[in-house]
């Protein structure tokens, strides 16, 4: 009798234990899921920003403000139809030089009769496409005067916002205003000869200057090359360097479908969509009138030229456009002038080889359009930025990157700057 009472107490004591080792195991599975999970939805918020393009809510995502969330739920493995759990995954600030991942993965755990979650931050940099004012493939020239520098369109002490002067009234936009300029206005070229960055007499650069290793910069005499504060003309050698080596890669349209416009003449209104963007495509645009994108997000591909001298792009708009043909103006392009760099991106597709201009350009925009060719042959004035694979500018060059297009421009290649567990 005592014998069997103590065996009994032995056997339950190792069931207890049994049970216990078990529910430890268990969790601990279950805990390792959690971060595999969590990692999961990070990789995926990674990928969508690096490869996702605009096509956020078509990709699954939903939109708060200017953030996206996707939930993956009954997440399986390959090789099994049982579920593995749950992830929850939110993208902030997208289009900031510095978005932001946090995702959380849940298991459930049927044993305890509780959920574990585990969630993990990721912190991105380098996402903002336009980096600099200016971006070549391989050169850049100015034939005339040119100065460069930049401001910040969202900020009141770096702009403009005093309404009138025929464009936004009540002050929402920032225009450049010299007495409030900034000294960002970043050049850079990766040719790697003699004369990559070809400058004529009296050019001034509020920025740093790079060319491709090996390249130097040719001065056509009163150079100036610096900060605010350095004294006019000089070269400031801080703000020089051999480094520029990053390859743009080639645009591509992020839509198959879209409604067809026919050839672009005349003063069309088009309007986009609010939150999600409205697609169009177009033959072609060839407009003497006013082009006016009246409001919402609209994404326009042509697959022919485009030939235009002004174009109204209506505050709380935006428009991508996407060019396989070239671009070109007839008479003084105003652009939109009294609008924001971000407002208007364009994008020269693989078949686009040249933009050029025979009159003067006043354009508030980007171009990214890294296999093309720039040709300006009169007066340019800029606010925004540009990427290319060669520049000319055969008259004066007054070119104003905003800085603003570091949180709110396009994003593209982003990488780990952190990674932790929350």
């Amino acid at each position: 009798m005592f014998f069997s009472l103590v065996l009994c107490t032995l056997v339950a004591s190792m069931v207890g234990l049994l049970q216990t080792e078990y529910r430890q195991v268990h969790r601990s599975n279950h805990f390792a899921q959690t971060l595999h999970l969590a990692e999961a939805g990070a990789e995926e918020g990674i990928a969508m920003l690096n490869n996702g393009g605009s096509s956020w809510t078509t990709n699954g995502w939903t939109a708060s403000g200017t953030n996206y969330t996707k939930t993956v739920t009954n997440l399986t493995a390959i090789s099994s139809s049982s579920s593995i759990g749950t992830y929850q995954v939110t993208v902030l600030g997208p289009s900031s030089a510095n978005p932001q991942i946090v995702s959380t993965g849940t298991v459930a755990n049927s044993f305890l009769g509780a959920s574990i979650s585990r969630a993990v931050k990721v912190t991105l940099a380098g996402g903002a496409t336009f980096r600099w004012a200016i971006h070549s493939e391989t050169t850049i020239e100015t034939k005339k005067d040119a100065l460069i520098d930049s401001f910040d369109s969202t900020s009141a002490s770096y702009s403009d916002f005093t309404p009138g002067g025929g464009c936004v009234t009540g002050g929402a936009y920032g225009l450049y205003d010299s007495s409030l300029r900034k000294d960002n206005g970043d050049v850079a070229a990766n040719g790697t000869s003699s004369g990559t960055i070809n400058v004529a007499k009296d050019c001034t650069f509020y920025g740093d200057v790079s060319t491709g290793p090996g390249g130097t910069i040719a001065n056509g005499g009163n150079l100036f090359i610096g900060y605010l504060t350095n004294s006019v003309p000089s070269v400031n050698s801080n703000r020089i360097s051999s480094t520029s080596t990053e390859v743009m890669p080639l645009p591509t349209v992020p839509f198959s479908s879209s409604t067809s416009l026919g050839a672009i003449t005349g003063s069309p209104t088009i309007n986009g969509g609010s939150g999600t963007p409205v697609d169009y495509n177009a033959t072609s645009i060839n407009s003497s009138g006013v082009i006016t994108f009246a409001n919402g997000y609209t994404r326009l591909h042509v697959t022919g030229n485009i030939n235009w001298d002004e174009v109204i792009v209506n505050p709380g708009s935006r428009v991508e456009v996407y060019l396989a043909g070239s671009m070109d103006a007839s008479k003084n392009a105003e652009i939109n002038v009294c609008g924001q760099a971000y407002q208007l991106v364009m994008y020269g597709l693989s078949a686009s080889s040249s933009f050029s201009s025979d009159k003067g350009w006043t354009f508030t925009g980007c171009i990214y359009a890294p296999g093309c060719d720039f040709d300006f042959k009169k007066e340019a004035y800029w606010s925004g930025a540009l990427v290319g694979k060669s520049f000319s500018f055969k008259k004066s060059l007054e070119f104003h990157y905003d800085e603003s297009l570091l949180n709110n421009g396009p994003v593209s290649g982003c990488t780990v700057v952190s990674w932790q567990e929350l």
